[in-house]
């Protein structure tokens, strides 16, 4: 299970405040069905020059995707203004389950702004008056922001979730009351506009100090200061409800399916992508792609690769095109260059007799021997080591194998139908390995697909996600017993 829901979450997690030295601050993380997670805080003192304060920040919360359930934990040391709050610097970690791990860091400075973000997303900008930097809580400098501009401004901001750098509008909406602690707070409301957001991020923030005493995401998502009340428990965060989509036909054999229509409505974790984007060899779609909201019609074939037209293997000396070399590297989920990934991928490839007969040695390898387990190892060096994982982890394993051997691959990301509970389609990750000529073909080590790959999969791309809203399979075909 890949990264929408994840960062999803992410965006939950965010929420820090500034406490006096050496108090702990207790926050309560809630979603439709109740209270989900928590958050503590620490601030350490001051530097001498005033400049700079220290957050310490500790937060957990219990996941449940596909009757697996899990721990999310998120540590956090990080850097503000003590007399704006604006953010100058972060180390972020985050532990799913026992064996995944991810960080991302930021750095201000007074010639740069450098960040690493989750994904490995690399950015570095020049500082300016319009890149505003907060950690989720402190926005004394948003008030004063607005009280100047008269009750909307837009800044530049940076996602260390996503990598990206969003121009947000925000508007001072009014006054508007909070109750903490049994005490009435009239607090300052305003909505944050991101790009592609159907609705706003909503804040309350007390206008002595510029602190959010309750934020509400546009998906349901409250997080508010305070603790449990006398009775109640955490429960786990249901991701079924984000990642799955039932729908009215049941086909049996979902393996054989060679073609299929569908209608959908899905909604991406972040903008970025077209129309265009989603109409690839084996998929075409018409429909429309506005903000983060796709709403067409998929039609899927894919078709068997011609083993006769494989490039050899291995290929010394390999020269692609600088948009497919990039594939050929490592990256922060795919490490191609680890010492044991390297060893195994040429240890099984050693027989290889051309590069379609190692991509499919190698994608046995990685269905055979990894036990499909949530959440697994996450990176491909960590599933290797720990030999389980869901189908992010099966993917990413796949294609850092490749490229340990030279041969260009990728993870992408989409939906996939499966016939459990009547039929539904769930996000999925799957690879696709480049064959020369015939340039990308899709493989699914999870489930065994080596040799084709069936058309119940719509491929929406590399940094999407699939949060589906509704699906209606239009038409499909199954493959005969002598296809």
């Amino acid at each position: 299970m890949p990264r929408p829901w994840l960062v999803l979450f992410l965006g939950f997690m965010v929420f820090l405040t500034a406490c006096e030295r050496g108090d702990r601050l207790d926050y309560v993380i809630e979603d439709l069905n109740g209270p989900v997670g928590w958050v503590q805080v620490r601030l350490d003192e001051a530097q001498a020059d005033s400049t700079r304060q220290t957050v310490q920040m500790q937060a957990s919360a219990t996941l449940n995707a596909l009757g697996k359930t899990f721990t999310l934990r998120r540590d956090a040391r990080l850097e503000i203004d003590p007399r704006s709050g604006i953010l100058l610097g972060a180390e972020r970690r985050l532990h799913l389950g026992d064996g995944f791990d991810l960080w991302a860091s930021l750095a201000v400075d007074a010639d740069s702004v450098r960040a690493r973000a989750f994904d490995g997303t690399c950015l570095q900008l020049t500082p300016e008056v319009d890149l505003l930097l907060d950690d989720g809580i402190h926005f004394r400098w948003l008030l004063r922001r607005l009280a100047a501009t008269g009750d909307t401004t837009r800044y530049r901001t940076i996602d260390l979730d996503r990598g990206a750098v969003p121009t947000v509008t925000a508007i001072h909406v009014g006054a508007d009351t909070v109750t903490l602690d049994d005490a009435t707070i009239l607090a300052q409301r305003v909505d944050l506009l991101y790009p592609g957001a159907p609705q706003p991020r909503r804040l309350w923030i007390d206008p002595r100090d510029g602190v959010v005493l309750r934020s509400e995401g546009g998906d349901g998502t409250v997080i508010r200061r305070g603790r449990l009340a006398a009775g109640e428990r955490f429960a786990a965060v249901m991701l079924d409800s984000i990642i799955l989509a039932p729908v009215d036909t049941f086909i049996a054999d979902e393996r054989a399916i060679r073609a299929m229509t569908v209608r959908a409505v899905i909604e991406l974790p972040a903008v970025g992508l077209t129309a265009e984007d989603l109409s690839v060899p084996g998929q075409q779609f018409e429909g429309t792609v506005v903000g983060r909201r796709i709403d067409g019609v998929f039609t899927v074939a894919h078709a068997a690769y011609d083993p006769t037209r494989s490039p050899p293997f291995p290929s010394p000396g390999l020269t692609v095109a600088d948009d497919v070399a990039m594939y050929l590297e490592p990256s922060p989920l795919i490490e191609s260059h680890d010492t044991d990934v390297v060893r195994f991928a040429a240890g099984i490839t050693a027989e290889a007799e051309h590069r379609w007969h190692a991509v499919q040695l190698l994608t046995r390898w990685v269905s055979h021997n990894i036990e499909y387990d949530i959440p697994g190892g996450g990176t491909a060096q960590g599933t290797l080591k720990q030999r389980r994982g869901e189908c992010g982890s099966h993917s990413r394993l796949l294609a850092a194998f490749c490229r340990a051997v030279g041969i260009p691959a990728r993870v992408v990301i989409g939906g996939f139908y499966f016939h459990d509970s009547g039929g539904a389609f769930g996000q999925h990750a799957w690879t696709e390995v480049h064959m020369g000529d015939a340039g990308w073909i899709p493989l699914d080590a999870t489930i065994g697909e080596w040799e084709v790959l069936d058309s119940g999969h719509i491929r929406l791309g590399e940094s999407a996600g699939f949060a589906p809203k509704s699906l209606e399979i239009l038409s499909f075909e199954l493959a005969s017993s002598t296809d």
